[in-house]
């Protein structure tokens, strides 16, 4: 018996489904043998903005054309060296290191979305201190540091700084 090829695409992409998730798959609940990836359950230990309740971790109820957001940062500041020596921008015109702070699951296979917050601290090509300063919401974050620019003396390559860090 021959299936209508939108029935025999529909098969195919749930068999495809299925075997990405077999064994390890690449995200959802956990079921099925996944990693257990995917969303976290809705949340708003944060609150909810004004109008707004929160009913089943989702805030609602309020005017969607009058949403105001409050959000509370913290000063973060330090200094980045390389093998003991902070990074140089050699003539460079923008910025020379780039530091992000992520927040959120580590993400297993390059398809997932990243999920938290994510905040780029960069260094000017004029600091030769490796100085750095920028501001974040309370949490807990992964470092990373990589060149921006081709002329830095920071290594081309992204660096895992530290897995976890605390603001404030």
């Amino acid at each position: 018996m021959l299936m209508p090829s939108r029935l025999r695409g529909a098969l195919l992409l749930s068999l495809l489904l299925a075997a990405c998730h077999k064994g390890g798959g690449h995200g959802g609940n956990g079921g099925n043998g996944g990693s257990g990836g995917g969303l976290p359950p809705p949340d708003c230990s944060a609150g909810c903005p004004a109008g707004y309740t929160c009913g089943a971790g989702v805030c609602a109820g309020g005017n969607a054309q009058a949403i105001d957001f409050d959000v509370k940062t913290f000063p973060i500041s330090g200094k980045l060296r390389v093998d003991g020596q902070a990074p140089q921008g050699n003539g460079c015109t923008y910025d020379q290191v780039r530091i992000d702070l992520l927040s959120g699951p580590t993400p297993k296979h390059i398809w997932d979305p990243p999920l938290g917050d994510s905040i780029h601290i960069t260094i000017d090509c004029n600091t030769s201190d490796g100085s750095f300063s920028g501001r974040a919401p309370a949490g807990t974050y992964r470092v990373l540091a990589s060149q921006s620019s081709t002329t830095s003396s920071f290594p081309d390559a992204t660096f895992n700084l530290q897995d976890a860090i605390k603001v404030p």
